[in-house]
């Protein structure tokens, strides 16, 4: 003590005599008396009146030496403001040691940021940077005092009403030191200043996990953050700002690991529910408040709290509630987020929505769906899975209100996922001869809409529930059994879906509108023209007696034949030519080839009901004569092979619907009548020979000759050397009542066979 004092006077002197050689032996004493504190003062043991020599001793010393630095400065000696510094740096540094010595481990930190405080604020007063320099570092050591002695030696998750006292004041002294230090403008500190308030708010949170139960870690950070989102709006301090949005991803990352990981899913925990949910409410409160300070990154930073929240909240859903709600929960979030990222005008918060719509459709998909027994109802699927296709269809119109999202389709996907699950919902619910009513009944209200609001998405959607219905009713409808006696439900079905086609083909035929331009390069009205004759010649094959389905299907092409002549709509005679190739077909490989291995009554004979389609099908050939196409539309010079014959067909369509019935008739006669084949064929021969006189047509014409003289080759090879006596003359006769009748039909009607050549 006396050596300082003795330091002082020295300074005064030097000072006020203007003697710099007094001034000189300043450092030398000052420097004794710091050494002798070091070594003595600071391990007395004695006190005073309760007070402590060391206290005592060594705050004389400290003053002594901020007195002498102060003259010091005065004395205008060479480097007398370098040597004014050390005295206080030295003094500093006595008074930190004292506090160490002196004060009990909790509160070591408060004292040294009471002291750092007292500093930066003489600092800043006096103009003093080696003030401010060493607030700087009484700043520093009263943070790792605070974080060693007041919370890592301490029990976590556990109240302390010291610590949280005494790391409160330490936090706030050095918020406030921090404030004065950056009111000092040292701009070589403005670092330093910026690393006191990161360390403070570090403190903060760290006190929130010592003190709190490690549930409540999370909201306590979130809350800490959104405080020092409001501190650096108000104050412009983008370093605030910064550690508001590092608490809140500490805030996320602790809700995430203490709060959902590690607890168990799909169970209601009340505390769980409360924390998580608040943590991520105030995410979004805070990237609102982040996003209006004026920060570079805030946008993007904002961005990313609003991420946090929604994958938080995501989660909480898979947590709190059973599993097959979580897909309507996010489902209606991502309608949320879609709508607040429409309204704000933000396009990460409607990528959020987008993707948890994602996620709730593949839940719902890979969760919901397998949970249920297909074919039968499920109230509990049909809520669920229901309300999620409604809510995927109302993001569709919100969604569509973001240019950029529109440009890439997003509201056609929400409405196509929407119908998936629709679609889906139906499979699962209905019985199996029901689905494909369903998906048609579907494709009916998604068409309707289609054409009302001009959508080719969802027209494209129901040609595609109209194709699924069409091919479910295939595999599934037509192998219904009904019971004996009674319509069954394969007829009823099957009735309705060919009812839905051709509705769909009605509305689609003959439109001209320019919404429609893609769907008439999909040819959508041939197409549902086709599935509902289709469907119509698949149901009488079902339900026709296998024998008779020929004389069906030709009686089909004799009514789709009139359709066409009455409705002008080629269409219908384009199905009914393919369905005459279909008798052809059938006829041969069924009634000719395999029934010849099954046993049939007399009443079933080949003969009966081959004839009966051979007759269905020669009707239909005057309607075909109607329907022939002008010669311009006749097949051109530069059509070859395959599509000149089909074109040919197509303009011709007489051609075909005569000359089948006419081999089926033949061939049927040869099986069926092998006896009296010759006969029936010259009868044959005349019928056609007539009815080729009424039509007009050569090629008729030449196909009874042709058949004629077959029946002279036939009774030329075969007749006479298979039937003896009578049969034999008999043959010959009717062959030859045949001839003259053809040869007088050609010399009455010459001229008008020349006209038709």
């Amino acid at each position: 003590m006396t050596w300082s004092g003795f330091a002082l006077l020295l300074a005064i002197a030097g000072a006020r005599l203007k003697i710099k050689q007094l001034s000189t032996q300043v450092p030398f004493f000052a420097a004794a008396a710091i050494l002798r504190v070091f070594t003595v003062n600071y391990y007395a043991v004695g006190s005073f009146q309760h007070v402590t020599l060391r206290l005592i001793t060594v705050s004389l010393v400290a003053g002594l030496l901020y007195a002498a630095s102060r003259w010091m400065r005065k004395s205008g000696m060479p480097g007398a403001q370098i040597i004014a510094e050390g005295h206080t740096w030295a003094a500093t540094a006595l008074v930190a040691v004292l506090i160490w010595h002196e004060s009990p481990e909790l509160w070591r930190a408060v004292a040294w940021a009471t002291m750092a405080l007292a500093l930066a604020l003489i600092g800043r007063h006096f103009t003093l940077r080696e003030f401010s320099r060493q607030a700087h570092f009484l700043a520093a050591a009263a943070f790792a005092g605070c974080f060693v002695f007041d919370l890592v030696i301490t029990v976590p998750h556990h109240h302390d009403g010291s610590r949280l006292i005494a790391v409160l004041l330490t936090a706030g002294f050095i918020y406030m030191s921090s404030r004065q230090l950056r009111l000092t403008r040292i701009s070589s500190d403005e670092l330093l200043v910026a690393a006191h308030t990161w360390s403070a708010s570090a403190l903060l949170a760290l006190l929130a996990w010592y003190e709190l139960r490690i549930e409540y870690a999370a909201p306590a950070w979130i809350m800490l953050g959104f405080a020092l989102a409001l501190v650096g709006r108000a104050l412009k301090l983008k370093r605030f700002s910064f550690q508001a949005y590092v608490l809140s991803l500490v805030a996320f990352l602790g809700a995430l690991s203490n709060n959902l990981i590690g607890t168990n899913p799909h169970t209601h925990i009340t505390l769980r529910f409360a924390t998580v949910s608040f943590v991520a409410g105030m995410l979004y409160v805070c990237s609102r408040w982040g996003g209006l300070v004026e920060v570079d990154e805030a946008n993007y930073l904002a961005a990313g709290q609003t991420w946090e929240g929604t994958i938080l909240l995501a989660l909480l859903a898979w947590y709190e509630l059973p599993g097959e709600y979580v897909a309507p929960v996010w489902c209606g979030m991502a309608l949320a987020l879609v709508v607040i990222g429409s309204q704000l005008k933000r396009r990460g918060i409607s990528i959020q929505g987008h993707l948890l719509a994602l996620a709730g459709l593949s839940f719902a998909i890979g969760v919901n769906l397998p949970a249920a027994t297909l074919g039968q109802f499920d109230a509990r699927l049909l809520i669920t899975v229901g309300l999620c296709a409604a809510l995927l269809y109302l993001c569709s119109p919100w969604s569509a209100s973001i240019e950029a999202a529109k440009k890439i389709g997003v509201p056609e996907a929400y409405a196509w996922a929407g119908s998936l699950l629709v679609s889906l919902l139906i499979w699962y619910e209905l019985q199996p001869v029901g689905v494909a009513v369903g998906w048609a009944l579907f494709g009916i209200v998604l068409f309707e809409l289609g054409f009302g609001r001009r959508s080719a998405s969802l027209r494209l959607q129901a040609y595609i529930a109209f194709t699924a219905s069409f091919l479910r009713s295939l595999y599934v409808n037509f192998n219904t059994a009904g019971n004996s006696g009674e319509i069954s439900l394969r007829v009823w079905t099957t009735v309705f879906l060919a009812g839905v086609f051709f509705y769909a083909f009605g509305r689609l035929v003959g439109q001209k509108d320019e919404f429609l331009a893609r769907d008439r390069t999909l040819k959508a009205a041939q197409l549902f023209g086709y599935l509902g004759a289709i469907t119509v010649a698949a149901l009488v094959r079902s339900e026709l007696e296998p024998n008779w389905v020929v004389a069906g299907w030709a009686l089909m092409i004799l009514v789709l034949l009139g359709m066409a002549w009455k409705m002008d709509l080629r269409i219908f005679l384009h199905q009914g030519l393919l369905l005459s190739f279909a008798v052809l077909y059938r006829t041969v490989l069924f009634n000719f080839y395999q029934s010849q291995h099954i046993p049939m009554p007399s009443e079933h004979s080949r003969l009966f009901y081959v004839s009966a389609a051979a007759g269905l099908l020669f009707l239909s050939v005057p309607l075909a004569l109607k329907l022939r196409a002008p010669a311009a539309l006749d097949p051109q010079k530069t059509k070859h092979g395959l599509a000149k014959l089909i074109g040919g067909i197509g303009n011709r369509p007489e051609q075909a619907l005569f000359f089948i019935p006419y081999l089926l008739l033949t061939m049927v006669l040869w099986l069926e009548l092998p006896n009296a084949a010759t006969l029936s064929w010259g009868l044959e021969a005349v019928i056609i020979f007539l009815f080729a006189l009424w039509a007009g047509q050569r090629s008729f014409r030449l196909a009874a000759v042709a058949l004629l003289l077959a029946c002279v080759v036939r009774i030329a090879l075969v007749d006479f050397w298979k039937f003896n006596g009578s049969y034999r003359w008999l043959t010959a006769m009717g062959l030859g009542i045949a001839l003259i009748a053809v040869s007088f039909l050609y010399t009455r009607y010459h001229e008008a066979i020349r006209r038709y050549l």
